[in-house]
C-alpha cells in the first residue's frame, strides 16, 4: 500500500485557512523539494494558479462554515435549507393566503326565474380592492320579484387579488416537466388560486389539468401537476411522465393563472363590496373558455350580470404569511408519516392545520367516545338541557353533517382565523359554513371509508376581571363592577399610560395566542404584569365595595351563550376541556378597567 503522505495539519485545523495561509502551505510544499521556483515570483503563471487555488478553497471553506451546522433537519433555521430538505420528504411548504370573504347575492325583479351559472374570475370591487370568484358558480331563482339567492356562502368564497395570466409556455415533451413561476418580486401569489390550462398540441383544444397532491397517486392518463414553493420562494408547476400523471408533449401550450394578492391591505370589512360585478373577458381566457366550459350550461352575460346585486355582511379573513421555519419543521415530519391519510387524531389535526392554516387559528378533533363522554355530558349535566340537541349550535351542526349512526363519527372543532372583536357585541366567531364543507371535501378522500367527519362549533368562553361578593350570585355584571389595580413605585419612569397599555398589550397578545382546551396560566399573566418596569403589585377589587379585593388576578370567566349555568370565577391556572375556547370579553374597552396607583 503506498504510503499517505504527511500534511502535518491538526484534524481540526481545516477550518483556520483561508486564502492567504494556503497560499503559504502550496508553496511551502513546491519548495521542499527544490524542482519549482516560480511559485516565489509574484505574477508567474505557477504563482497565478496557487491564487486561483487558494482563494476557491477560501470560497468552500465560507460556505462550509456558513452552511454546515444547516445540513441537518432539526438543526437548520434558514428558510432555504429547510424547504430544501424536506423536499426528500415530498413536503410541500404553504405559501401565502390571500383574504377570503363570505358574500350574498340578491337576483332583482327583472331576472327570470331559473337557474344561472357564473363564470370563474367574475370579481368585484370595494374600496379599490378586488375579490375575485374561483370557480364557477351555480345559483337559482325561484321566484319573479326580487330575491335573495340563499346557500351561496354555504358554496363558494371570494379571493381577493387580481386574476393574473401568465405569459404561455410551451411543452418540451420531457418527463416531470417544471414551469418555474417568476412574476416579480412585488407579486405576491395566493397558495391555493393557481390554475393550469394545457392547449393539446394535436388536438388544439385547450383543456383545464387539476392539482394533484403527489404525481405518484396518479395514473399515467391523469391529466394533473403539482405545485411546490421551492426556497426561493418561487413556485414551480411539474407535470407527469406518463407514468405517474400525463406529460406535456412538445409543443403543448401551458396557460397559468392565478390571484394576485394585495396582501394585508387587502382585508375588508362589513357591506364593503360594490354591487355590480365584472365578467374576466381578456382574449385569452375567451379562447380557453370556449373549450373548457360545458356546452349545456348557459352561464350568464354582462347584461345579465347587472341585474345581480353583491353584498359582504361580514368581515374578510386575515392575510396568512405562509409557514414559518416553526411551522415546516412541526408539520413535515407529521404529514411523511400519515403518507397522504388521515386515520388518527393527530393526523386529521395536522392536515387541517397544514391545509387551512391561513383560515383556522385552532383546531381539537376527537372520537365519538371522547365527544360523547365531554361535550355532549357538559351539555346535558352542567347546562342542565335534556337532550344534547337542545344546544342550538349542536343540533344545527348534527342536522348539517352528521347521520344517524353515530358510533363512526369524528368531530372537528376549529377557531377561524379573526382579530377583529367588537365591544358592542358578544363574540360569536364561529366557522363559515363553506370552510366547514371545504375541510370535509379536502378529508375526504383522505379518511377511512366508514368514518364520518361532523365540524362541530366550540364553546366560547369570555374571560374578564371578576371579584365577587360574598353571598353573591354568579352573573357577567359582576366584570362590570370589578377593575385591575396596579401598585407603581414612585421612581418608576413609566407613566400610569404607558404601565396600562403595556398591562393591555399583555393581555390582548396572550389570548391572541389562545387555542382550544388550553390551560388558562393566570401565573404566567401575573408575571409578566409583575415584570413591568415600575409595577411592585397587583391586586383585583370590587368599585362598589373598595374593600372587597383579592391578590394578584382574579378573572371572571363564563359561556356567551349560557352565561347563567357555566360561569365561575378563578384565581389560579385551570385547564380546559377540548371543546373550550376563551376569549378576553370587551378587549378594547379594557383599559377602562385598569387602575394604576403610586405607592408612598
Amino acid at each position: 500500500m503506498a504510503q499517505q503522505t504527511d500534511f502535518k495539519i491538526p484534524v481540526d485545523g481545516y477550518a483556520t485557512f483561508d486564502a492567504l495561509s494556503m497560499k503559504e502551505l502550496i508553496k511551502e510544499r513546491l519548495s521542499e523539494n527544490g524542482f519549482y521556483t516560480d511559485q516565489d515570483f509574484e505574477g508567474s503563471n505557477l504563482s497565478s494558479l496557487i491564487d486561483v487555488l487558494a482563494y476557491s478553497y477560501h470560497v468552500q471553506m465560507f460556505y462550509l462554515n456558513q452552511t454546515s451546522s444547516e445540513s441537518l433537519f432539526t438543526e437548520s433555521e434558514l428558510y432555504e435549507n429547510v424547504n430544501r430538505i424536506v423536499e426528500l420528504l415530498d413536503y410541500k411548504p404553504g405559501g401565502f393566503q390571500t383574504c377570503r370573504l363570505g358574500f350574498g347575492i340578491l337576483a332583482k325583479s327583472t331576472v327570470a326565474k331559473g337557474a344561472y351559472a357564473f363564470p370563474r374570475y367574475t370579481h368585484v370591487t370595494g374600496n379599490g380592492i378586488q375579490y375575485t370568484l374561483m370557480q364557477d358558480m351555480f345559483v337559482s331563482k325561484y321566484s319573479a320579484g326580487e330575491e335573495i339567492i340563499k346557500d351561496i356562502s354555504d358554496t363558494y368564497t371570494l379571493y381577493q387579488g387580481i386574476p393574473q395570466q401568465y405569459p404561455i409556455y410551451h411543452g418540451q415533451g420531457e418527463d416531470f416537466e417544471k414551469i418555474v413561476l417568476l412574476p416579480g418580486d412585488d407579486v405576491t401569489i395566493d397558495h391555493y388560486t393557481i390554475n393550469v390550462y394545457v392547449k393539446d398540441v394535436d388536438t388544439t383544444k385547450w383543456e383545464e389539468w387539476k392539482q394533484t397532491d403527489s404525481l405518484y397517486t396518479n395514473s399515467q392518463d391523469s391529466a394533473v401537476f403539482e405545485v411546490r414553493l421551492n426556497p426561493k420562494k418561487r413556485y414551480e408547476i411539474k407535470f407527469g411522465n406518463n407514468i405517474n400523471g400525463r406529460s406535456l408533449k412538445t409543443g403543448d401550450s401551458v396557460a397559468v393563472y392565478y390571484i394576485k394578492s394585495d396582501g394585508t391591505k387587502g382585508k375588508v370589512g362589513p357591506n364593503t363590496i360594490t354591487k355590480s360585478a365584472t365578467l374576466f373577458s381578456t382574449p385569452q381566457f375567451i379562447d380557453i373558455w370556449s373549450d373548457i366550459k360545458n356546452p349545456d350550461t348557459a352561464y350568464i352575460d354582462t347584461a345579465i350580470l347587472r341585474n345581480f346585486e353583491f353584498s359582504n355582511p361580514q368581515f374578510s379573513t386575515e392575510f396568512y404569511e405562509g409557514e414559518t421555519v416553526a411551522d415546516i419543521k412541526n408539520n413535515a415530519p407529521k404529514i411523511f408519516s400519515a403518507q397522504n391519510r388521515v386515520i388518527t387524531k393527530d393526523d386529521f389535526e395536522t392536515f387541517i392545520k397544514y391545509n387551512f392554516s391561513g383560515t383556522v387559528k385552532s383546531v381539537k378533533v376527537v372520537d365519538n367516545v371522547a365527544y360523547l363522554n365531554g361535550h355532549v355530558k357538559y351539555i346535558t349535566d352542567h347546562l342542565k338541557l335534556s337532550k344534547p340537541e337542545s344546544d342550538v349550535n349542536t343540533l344545527y351542526n348534527h342536522l348539517l353533517y352528521a347521520d344517524s349512526t353515530s358510533f363512526n363519527n369524528t368531530y372537528v372543532y376549529a377557531v377561524p382565523v379573526q382579530t377583529v372583536t367588537s365591544s358592542l357585541v358578544p363574540r360569536a366567531n364561529y366557522i363559515s359554513i363553506n370552510l366547514k364543507n371545504e375541510i370535509i371535501n379536502y378529508l375526504a378522500n383522505k379518511k377511512i371509508l366508514t368514518t364520518d367527519i361532523t365540524v362541530v362549533d366550540p364553546v366560547y368562553m369570555a374571560v374578564a376581571f371578576g371579584a365577587r361578593l360574598a353571598g353573591e350570585d354568579f352573573s357577567p355584571d359582576i366584570k362590570d363592577k370589578t377593575q385591575l389595580v396596579v401598585e407603581k413605585s414612585p421612581t418608576s419612569s413609566l407613566s400610569d399610560e404607558g404601565i396600562i397599555n403595556k398591562i393591555y398589550q399583555i393581555l390582548k397578545k396572550y389570548f391572541e395566542e389562545t387555542s382550544l382546551g388550553q390551560v388558562l396560566d393566570l401565573n404566567k399573566l401575573t408575571s409578566s404584569i409583575l415584570n413591568i418596569d415600575g409595577v411592585e403589585n397587583i391586586f383585583t377589587q370590587r368599585t362598589d365595595n373598595p374593600s372587597v379585593k383579592l391578590a394578584g388576578l382574579s378573572l371572571l370567566i363564563w359561556n356567551s351563550i349560557y352565561e347563567k349555568t357555566d360561569i365561575d370565577i378563578i384565581t389560579a391556572n385551570i385547564t380546559l376541556p377540548y371543546y373550550k375556547y376563551p376569549y378576553l370579553d370587551d378587549a378594547l374597552n379594557i383599559t377602562d378597567k385598569i387602575v394604576v396607583q403610586t405607592t408612598s
